[in-house]
């Protein structure tokens, strides 16, 4: 605005007083009506021509200031919908990352399920009836629920599992054991005949198992139960001389007595 004044109105206005000095009094000799008007004129356009500039210079800045306001203004709102898009992509974040964390957790359990089913399903080892080898959890499975047919006096369910048990897994290291449970469930339904032959396959092919002195003694109770006295009466000797000291041995010693031949 300083600026305008010196360049246009200020000089305007000078040039006027000078005009004016010049027509008064002291000076109505040396210029003429007509030049006076002339130079008041001229004067008076001068003046309408500096105002004109400075009320255009004045209009232009004007019009900086409200593009510059303008600007701002978008500036700010531009900053605030950053800002919101911020916060909405940090909530959105926030989500995502719950997300994330529920589904490793998720992933973690069902892997930790998944690694103990796997681990259910592999073969462990074992030592059973003195016999050593691997076992799977499915067999061992099996062979235990025949077992608890027998404790629940279910003896024909019992030769049926473990029947079923001896085909599924004819090379386990639970055979054997099933089929002495399968001898001794015979027994148990008074088949005599049957008990004895899969008793006596279970002794000849498994000479060194710690069930030999009850086979034997089973065996001797089904040929005593059938009636053949004197068979029973040297199977019951044969469980006394060969497994002395055993539970069995002691009840195969009173039997041996009670079977034997009268004279």
């Amino acid at each position: 605005m300083q600026q305008l004044l010196r360049n246009g109105v200020v000089p305007a206005f000078r040039a006027l007083a000078l005009g004016i000095a010049l027509v008064g009094p002291a000076s109505a000799g040396i210029l003429e009506d007509d030049e006076a008007r002339k130079a008041i004129l001229d004067l008076r356009k001068e003046v309408r021509d500096g105002r004109e500039v400075t009320n255009r210079e004045i209009r232009d800045v004007n019009a900086r200031l409200d593009t510059a306001q303008r600007s701002q203004l978008e500036l700010v709102n531009t900053i605030e919908r950053l800002r919101e898009e911020v916060a909405k992509l940090r909530g959105q974040v926030e989500v995502l990352t719950n997300e994330l964390a529920n589904q490793q957790k998720r992933s973690k359990d069902l892997y930790g399920d998944l690694d103990a089913r796997l681990k259910a399903l592999e073969p462990r080892k074992a030592s059973v009836d003195g016999r050593q080898g691997a076992v799977e959890r499915q067999e061992e499975q099996a062979f235990n629920s025949a077992l608890e047919l027998f404790r629940g006096g279910d003896m024909r369910g019992t030769i049926a599992s473990l029947t079923t048990f001896q085909k599924t897994y004819p090379q386990s290291i639970l055979g054997p054991s099933a089929q002495f449970w399968i001898g001794a469930a015979q027994y148990g339904i008074k088949d005599y005949k049957a008990s004895i032959a899969t008793l006596t396959r279970f002794v000849e092919t498994n000479p060194e198992s710690p069930r030999l002195a009850d086979a034997w003694l089973t065996i001797g109770n089904a040929q005593l139960d059938s009636g053949d006295r004197r068979a029973a009466n040297k199977t019951f000797g044969k469980v006394v001389s060969d497994f002395p000291g055993t539970p069995a041995a002691e009840t195969a010693r009173e039997r041996v007595a009670a079977t034997a031949p009268k004279r």
